[in-house]
């Protein structure tokens, strides 16, 4: 049971830091098209 319950808490994790990965790539682009506009 306890490995089987470490297994999925690693897949999630591993999924949330793919996620939180991406929002900061989106939000690095957001912050490079806000930095033209006030140029």
């Amino acid at each position: 049971m306890r490995n089987k319950k470490s297994r999925i808490s690693l897949k999630n994790v591993g999924n949330y830091f793919r996620k939180y990965q991406l929002n900061q790539i989106n939000r690095g682009k957001v912050e490079q098209r806000l930095q033209k506009f006030t140029r």
